[in-house]
């Protein structure tokens, strides 16, 4: 379908664009970290074609997904030596979005802390649990409760290097505080396709 075909269809508009973004964020905390948050893509795009001058008839395919994408922007920390144990911590510093069928494209917000296990192969366990949604229900929006049975307290456990820790769902990177620690705060990303949400945390050392 091109410009000259949307011509045809009553009210209808041209967008050269392939997606639509929006973005949820919030500033860092140390110097380390500049933002942090999710983008969430909305893709529309018909093809196909129509009878000219009619709204029904031809071949039409519509699309019209939703994808969630976590993010940290700021400068990582390089070649961090932790010479023992460790927890970060913090209260609603996971931010993302709710893929799933009935809450599709909900805000969602929640607590992540994670802890650090030192030895020969080092262990990153990243907790995120209490769970919030915005979303409209009988006319309010505001934040829900968005924990269920079997849904809303999630643990990863990720493999780490000096440069940070990752698994097939989830990655991690250190920041520095702005005393000079190098892993004074880490920040990272979710991408839980069993789970059907995405998003981004930071964390403060304890």
């Amino acid at each position: 379908m091109t410009g000259e075909d949307i011509r045809h269809i009553p009210n209808a508009t041209w967008n050269d664009e392939l997606f639509d973004r929006y973005s949820v964020s919030r500033a860092g905390t140390p110097a380390s970290i500049d933002q942090w948050g999710v983008w969430i893509d909305h893709y529309f795009a018909v093809s196909g074609q129509t009878a000219p001058g009619r709204t029904f008839g031809g071949n039409l395919n519509i699309s019209d997904d939703l994808v969630g994408t976590g993010w940290v922007r700021g400068v990582a920390s390089e070649n961090v030596s932790l010479t023992g144990s460790a927890t970060w911590s913090g209260t609603d510093n996971f931010l993302g979005v709710d893929m799933s069928a009935n809450y599709l494209g909900a805000l969602l917000r929640a607590d992540a802390n994670l802890h650090y296990t030192f030895a020969a192969n080092p262990n990153l366990n990243v907790r995120i649990n209490n769970f919030e949604a915005h979303y409209s229900r009988i006319g309010a929006t505001r934040w829900h409760d968005h924990t269920f049975t079997d849904w809303g307290d999630f643990s990863y456990d990720l493999e780490c290097t000096a440069n940070g820790c990752a698994n097939t769902l989830a990655r991690a990177e250190w920041y520095a505080n702005d005393t000079g620690d190098p892993s004074g705060w880490i920040g990272g990303v979710v991408n839980d396709q069993i789970n059907t949400y995405e998003g981004s945390f930071v964390a403060e050392k304890d």
